[in-house]
């Protein structure tokens, strides 16, 4: 089977038993574990974040608690941050969007609840929505919060209860502290594992080793691109 990486594509196979005996046993093992706790059926999505500061904070949160994929949709005016996500960006799936609308439409065809942080009089707690579910869960830009156009597809408003006179966490914060409330929702309905089968578990697997890629084990995956 093939599979793209950073817009190269490869057969799973053939990079899994060149670049695998290039490994330690120690690493492999780690590479293992992550895999069998990713899931792909909870969604952090992006929308038009100002700061690459505050999307490298939410990636590495992201990747800290095994979610493997990330939607972000585009803002041209984004600011630089000398901020990084310590790599973790390079282990996560990230899929990038011009628009709000094909990009929520995708998720819907996909069958995922969208669930967008907003408060509104018909907004629910955090704790009140149920994450064992597929869901995408969207956080606006700073300053100017979701836009009309996610109001319009979302099936849910979420709220994070505050109890100071502050209204808003940072979008960083945000999305971690919500991620972590999606993340125990889904452990203790469903058990603290990943969602992924056998054959997304491989393909993982393979990017995974592409990632690590040393000089040497760059010329070999070179040597197993295909030329399409």
């Amino acid at each position: 089977m093939l599979t793209n990486y950073q817009g190269k594509t490869y057969d799973i196979e053939e990079i899994i038993e060149h670049l695998q005996p290039h490994l330690t046993s120690k690493r492999l093992e780690k590479m293992q574990q992550v895999i069998q706790m990713r899931s792909q059926l909870f969604v952090p999505v992006l929308e038009r974040i100002f700061d690459q500061g505050n999307i490298n904070a939410v990636l590495r949160s992201a990747e800290s608690m095994a979610f493997q994929n990330v939607h972000i949709i585009e803002n041209e005016s984004f600011r630089r941050a000398n901020r990084v996500s310590k790599g973790s960006d390079k282990w996560l799936s990230i899929q990038r969007w011009k628009s709000t609308r094909e990009c929520l439409n995708h998720l819907k065809q996909n069958g995922y609840k969208i669930c967008v942080t907003h408060l509104s009089e018909n907004a629910k707690a955090i704790g009140e929505i149920d994450f064992s579910q597929k869901t995408a869960l969207l956080f606006g830009s700073e300053g100017y919060g979701i836009s009309t156009e996610a109001l319009d597809l979302a099936d849910e408003n979420v709220v994070i209860p505050m109890k100071g006179f502050t209204q808003s966490y940072n979008i960083s914060v945000a999305a971690a502290i919500a991620m972590y409330h999606a993340r125990l929702d889904r452990d203790k309905k469903l058990g603290e594992s990943g969602d992924l089968n056998e054959t997304q578990k491989q393909e993982l697997l393979s990017h995974y080793l592409l990632a690590s890629c040393n000089k040497s084990m760059q010329q070999i995956a070179d040597s197993l691109e295909k030329k399409q």
